[in-house]
């Protein structure tokens, strides 16, 4: 998620991406990003928006981050995807649309706030996920 800049989600990304890059070398497999790009419903339903201008948007307004982050992979624009929808949803749909064999996803944990101690995008994908799913926990 690189909504978020302050340097505890940084370093998070970085370790999600630092294992994708591992795991990838080590399998011989191919490394894709995903940022779910989550439309206001409220605002598609009042026709101030649809879900494409949302997620032309946000690759708008994140791409630099999201280059900076994994920017040395050198990763070509088919394997970074914006799917728009809700976090679960869009995650495990690219997953399935790719074969993917690991989802790999940070986390903050958030004891006490929710089921599994995971962060509530974490838990949407874990909740419909039909392949394996490494977490990557931050420091919090």
């Amino acid at each position: 998620d690189v909504k978020h800049k302050d340097k505890r989600h940084r370093q998070l990304n970085q370790s999600v991406v630092k294992a994708g890059e591992y795991l990838a070398a080590q399998a011989n497999a191919e490394l894709h990003v995903v940022f779910a790009v989550e439309p206001s419903q409220v605002l598609i339903d009042l026709d101030i928006t649809t879900a494409a201008k949302a997620q032309r948007k946000a690759q708008s307004h994140y791409a630099d981050e999201l280059a900076r982050l994994t920017g040395k992979l050198q990763l070509p624009q088919s394997r970074v995807h914006w799917p728009a929808s809700k976090v679960g949803r869009g995650v495990n749909q690219v997953a399935h649309k790719i074969n993917a064999d690991l989802v790999i996803m940070g986390s903050e944990s958030q004891r006490g706030r929710s089921l599994f101690g995971l962060g509530r995008g974490a838990e949407r994908i874990l909740a419909r996920a039909w392949h394996d799913v490494l977490v990557v926990h931050g420091e919090g």
